[in-house]
Protein backbone atom coordinates (compact mmCIF):
# COMPACT_ATOMS: atom_id res chain seq x y z
CA UNK A 1 0.00 0.00 0.00
CA UNK A 2 1.49 3.30 -1.08
CA UNK A 3 0.64 6.22 1.21
CA UNK A 4 0.89 9.94 0.47
CA UNK A 5 1.37 12.58 3.18
CA UNK A 6 -0.21 16.03 3.39
CA UNK A 7 1.81 18.08 5.88
CA UNK A 8 -0.58 21.07 5.88
CA UNK A 9 -1.70 21.79 9.45
CA UNK A 10 0.68 19.26 10.97
CA UNK A 11 1.65 20.14 14.55
CA UNK A 12 5.08 21.49 15.47
CA UNK A 13 7.75 18.79 15.76
CA UNK A 14 5.62 16.34 13.75
CA UNK A 15 6.85 15.28 10.32
CA UNK A 16 6.43 12.53 7.77
CA UNK A 17 9.06 10.60 9.75
CA UNK A 18 6.44 9.32 12.21
CA UNK A 19 4.31 7.97 9.35
CA UNK A 20 7.33 6.32 7.76
CA UNK A 21 8.28 4.75 11.10
CA UNK A 22 4.84 3.17 11.36
CA UNK A 23 5.06 1.92 7.79
CA UNK A 24 8.34 0.23 8.65
CA UNK A 25 6.94 -1.29 11.85
CA UNK A 26 3.95 -2.86 10.09
CA UNK A 27 5.91 -3.79 6.95
CA UNK A 28 8.96 -5.41 8.42
CA UNK A 29 8.47 -5.00 12.12
CA UNK A 30 10.78 -3.77 14.79
CA UNK A 31 12.27 -7.24 14.99
CA UNK A 32 14.36 -9.32 12.62
CA UNK A 33 11.55 -10.91 10.60
CA UNK A 34 8.65 -9.26 8.78
CA UNK A 35 5.60 -8.54 10.92
CA UNK A 36 4.25 -11.83 9.73
CA UNK A 37 6.40 -14.13 7.65
CA UNK A 38 3.27 -15.38 5.90
CA UNK A 39 2.05 -11.85 5.08
CA UNK A 40 3.01 -10.11 1.86
CA UNK A 41 1.48 -6.80 2.98
CA UNK A 42 3.88 -3.85 2.83
CA UNK A 43 3.52 -0.09 3.18
CA UNK A 44 5.51 2.34 1.08
CA UNK A 45 5.83 6.10 1.07
CA UNK A 46 4.60 7.72 -2.14
CA UNK A 47 5.64 11.29 -1.36
CA UNK A 48 3.87 14.45 -0.37
CA UNK A 49 0.50 15.63 -1.58
CA UNK A 50 -1.77 18.62 -1.22
CA UNK A 51 -4.89 16.46 -1.56
CA UNK A 52 -7.46 16.27 1.18
CA UNK A 53 -8.07 12.53 1.66
CA UNK A 54 -11.06 11.78 -0.57
CA UNK A 55 -12.83 9.44 1.86
CA UNK A 56 -12.60 11.82 4.82
CA UNK A 57 -15.95 13.41 5.71
CA UNK A 58 -14.32 16.71 6.65
CA UNK A 59 -12.97 17.27 3.13
CA UNK A 60 -14.95 19.41 0.71
CA UNK A 61 -17.26 17.64 -1.68
CA UNK A 62 -18.63 14.13 -1.68
CA UNK A 63 -16.64 11.27 -0.27
CA UNK A 64 -15.29 9.19 -3.15
CA UNK A 65 -12.69 6.59 -3.95
CA UNK A 66 -9.82 8.19 -5.84
CA UNK A 67 -7.36 5.28 -5.61
CA UNK A 68 -4.93 7.22 -3.38
CA UNK A 69 -4.11 6.38 0.24
CA UNK A 70 -3.71 9.82 1.79
CA UNK A 71 -2.77 10.85 5.33
CA UNK A 72 -3.57 14.40 6.47
CA UNK A 73 -4.01 16.66 9.51
CA UNK A 74 -7.32 18.45 10.10
CA UNK A 75 -9.98 19.33 12.63
CA UNK A 76 -12.27 16.32 12.96
CA UNK A 77 -15.95 16.74 13.78
CA UNK A 78 -15.81 14.35 16.71
CA UNK A 79 -13.85 16.22 19.38
CA UNK A 80 -12.88 12.95 21.11
CA UNK A 81 -11.32 11.29 18.08
CA UNK A 82 -7.52 11.40 17.80
CA UNK A 83 -7.39 9.91 14.33
CA UNK A 84 -9.63 8.04 11.95
CA UNK A 85 -9.26 5.74 8.96
CA UNK A 86 -11.82 5.49 6.18
CA UNK A 87 -11.68 2.55 3.79
CA UNK A 88 -13.84 0.39 1.61
CA UNK A 89 -14.42 -3.32 1.32
CA UNK A 90 -14.51 -3.49 -2.47
CA UNK A 91 -11.82 -0.90 -3.27
CA UNK A 92 -8.24 -0.97 -2.03
CA UNK A 93 -8.03 2.50 -0.52
CA UNK A 94 -7.59 3.73 3.03
CA UNK A 95 -7.42 7.42 3.96
CA UNK A 96 -6.31 8.65 7.38
CA UNK A 97 -7.04 11.94 9.13
CA UNK A 98 -5.30 13.05 12.32
CA UNK A 99 -7.13 15.52 14.56
CA UNK A 100 -5.42 18.88 15.05
CA UNK A 101 -7.61 19.60 18.11
CA UNK A 102 -5.09 17.73 20.28
CA UNK A 103 -1.54 18.44 21.46
CA UNK A 104 0.74 15.95 19.77
CA UNK A 105 4.20 14.81 20.80
CA UNK A 106 6.92 12.76 19.14
CA UNK A 107 9.18 12.08 22.12
CA UNK A 108 7.66 8.72 23.00
CA UNK A 109 6.79 9.95 26.49
CA UNK A 110 4.02 12.55 26.53
CA UNK A 111 0.36 12.20 25.52
CA UNK A 112 -0.72 12.18 22.75
CA UNK A 113 2.11 10.44 20.96
CA UNK A 114 1.67 10.64 17.19
CA UNK A 115 3.48 7.45 16.22
CA UNK A 116 1.28 5.34 18.52
CA UNK A 117 -1.90 6.75 16.97
CA UNK A 118 -0.56 6.38 13.42
CA UNK A 119 0.36 2.74 14.17
CA UNK A 120 -3.25 2.19 15.27
CA UNK A 121 -4.67 3.91 12.17
CA UNK A 122 -2.33 2.01 9.84
CA UNK A 123 -3.54 -1.18 11.53
CA UNK A 124 -7.02 -0.23 10.30
CA UNK A 125 -5.58 0.53 6.84
CA UNK A 126 -4.33 -3.06 6.80
CA UNK A 127 -7.79 -4.38 7.68
CA UNK A 128 -7.47 -4.86 11.43
CA UNK A 129 -10.41 -4.00 13.65
CA UNK A 130 -10.44 -2.90 17.27
CA UNK A 131 -9.29 -5.20 20.04
CA UNK A 132 -10.79 -5.73 23.50
CA UNK A 133 -7.27 -6.14 24.90
CA UNK A 134 -6.21 -2.86 26.54
CA UNK A 135 -2.51 -3.69 25.97
CA UNK A 136 -2.73 -3.70 22.16
CA UNK A 137 -2.22 -1.06 19.49
CA UNK A 138 -5.72 -1.78 18.20
CA UNK A 139 -7.52 -1.02 21.46
CA UNK A 140 -10.10 1.67 20.58
CA UNK A 141 -8.85 4.35 22.98
CA UNK A 142 -5.43 5.80 23.69
CA UNK A 143 -3.61 3.99 26.51
CA UNK A 144 -0.20 5.65 26.28
CA UNK A 145 2.81 5.07 24.10
CA UNK A 146 2.80 1.72 22.28
CA UNK A 147 5.14 0.96 19.42
CA UNK A 148 5.05 -2.81 18.94
CA UNK A 149 2.22 -4.96 17.55
CA UNK A 150 1.20 -7.94 19.68
CA UNK A 151 1.28 -11.56 18.51
CA UNK A 152 -2.50 -11.41 17.90
CA UNK A 153 -2.14 -8.28 15.77
CA UNK A 154 0.67 -9.90 13.79
CA UNK A 155 -1.50 -12.97 13.25
CA UNK A 156 -4.35 -10.68 12.14
CA UNK A 157 -2.12 -9.09 9.51
CA UNK A 158 -1.29 -12.57 8.18
CA UNK A 159 -4.98 -13.37 7.65
CA UNK A 160 -5.65 -10.14 5.75
CA UNK A 161 -3.64 -11.04 2.64
CA UNK A 162 -5.72 -11.30 -0.54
Amino acid sequence: MTQYYNSANQPADVSVTQLMNTQATWSKGSWTAPVAASSSFRFSYGGTTKRCPSLVQECKGRQKFDGKNDVAWMVLRDPNTLGVTWSGTSTDEADIAMNTNFKWFVDGVKHFEVETVLLHENGHAMGLGHSNDITTLMYPSYQGVLRTPTADEIAGVSTKDP
